[in-house]
């Protein structure tokens, strides 16, 4: 997303502050007026150039200060259709001056993860990724293969380990993928390959959501642990946030519904939809679920709902007794956990392992 409006378009666009300097990547939510401020794409976008809008001062027309930042956003593959076109509808809605390139098709994206993450992509770079030098949610454009290949490498993770993406043009992808299994090698290092159903298990771990799995239009970010993604502090008007400013007026958040996480015994499969029951009653659906095999456990997401017009907060939700209905072994017992399962304080995403 690039031209004259772009950073006041993305900051109306993104429930958090993505304006940033230089180099910054931010994990943001979009959101829409509909359902309390409901949530319609979770991504993150990355500063290309710096954004001369500091504090958004308004020029004498009242808007925004206007800039030529470019900004690069990447979602997931599943929701890559949805996400653009939401991005340019509402661009278009209001009339802001930008150009937005689908570039999906050009690039692939290559993520290392893990405790020698930072060796193996150091070695292949021959660049220097040390806390001080690339800190968490930034990104830099460096050289890989002897210089042959450029990437842009960023310091994110959706599996809760130290690590980095490597966003790299389509062209030279198996060339950068070669290099750092052959880097690993000569580090004496392991590097193994891993897939999609991998990453959705780790990130079931470590609580992160996916869109349109266990987050959706029609809960708004309280619901699910993601009010740290709204820029409620400041005065940045952001599409949403009228409708989340309402809700937030209430008490409690106006929350009648609430996503919680259960385990069951590791003996039993979870696949989502299954029934969850609070003290004999249903309560909800699981919405993601699968096995963590670092908690050896079934583990599942649900949205546990308030009927009796209360609101679902954690006390609410560390009162009942859990039960979750399965078809092959029926009703079985369920633990609730609202903290993360797996490093609830983050050490590995720092590298401290």
């Amino acid at each position: 997303v690039s031209g004259f409006d772009a950073a006041p378009a993305m900051e109306w666009l993104c429930s958090n502050n993505v304006s940033k300097n230089a180099g910054h990547s931010t994990y943001t939510c979009m959101l829409s007026e509909a359902n309390g401020g409901g949530v319609v794409a979770d991504l993150v976008v990355s500063v290309m150039d710096t954004p001369h809008i500091a504090g958004f001062e308004a020029n004498s027309g009242g808007m925004f200060s206007r800039c030529g930042s470019s900004f690069y956003v990447t979602t997931g593959s599943a929701s890559k259709t949805h996400d653009l076109a939401h991005i340019r509808s509402a661009i278009a809605e209001g009339g802001f001056d930008c150009d937005i390139s689908d570039e999906s098709e050009n690039f692939a994206i290559l993520s290392v993860q893990g405790r020698h993450s930072r060796a193996i992509v150091e070695g292949m770079t021959g660049h220097e990724l040390s806390d001080g030098t690339m800190p968490f949610s930034t990104h830099k454009v460096m050289s890989a293969c002897g210089g042959a290949h450029v990437v842009r490498v960023a310091r994110l993770t959706f599996v809760g380990e130290l690590g980095y993406e490597l966003h790299v043009e389509a062209h030279a992808a198996v060339d950068v993928y070669s290099s750092l299994f052959a880097t690993a090698s000569q580090l004496g290092l392991p590097l193994s390959n891993a897939g999609c159903k991998a990453i959705s298990s780790l990130a079931l771990e470590k609580g992160y959501r996916h869109w349109h799995g266990d987050l959706r239009p029609t809960d708004n970010p309280f619901m699910t642990n993601l009010g740290f993604t709204c820029k409620l502090g400041t005065d940045t008007p952001f599409l949403g946030r009228v409708a989340l400013e309402a809700r937030r007026a209430e008490p409690d958040q106006g929350l009648t519904r609430r996503l919680a996480c259960f385990t069951v015994d590791k003996s039993v499969s979870l696949h989502g939809f299954e029934p969850v029951f609070r003290d004999g009653s249903c309560c909800g659906v699981l919405r993601e679920a699968g096995f963590g095999f670092t908690v050896d456990a079934s583990i599942g997401y649900g949205m546990v709902e308030r009927t009796d017009g209360g609101p679902a907060n954690l006390d609410y939700l560390r009162a009942g007794t859990y039960a979750i209905e399965t078809a092959a072994r029926g009703m079985i017992p369920a633990a609730l956990h609202t903290l993360p399962l797996f490093d609830p304080n983050g050490d590995r995403v720092k590298g401290s392992y």
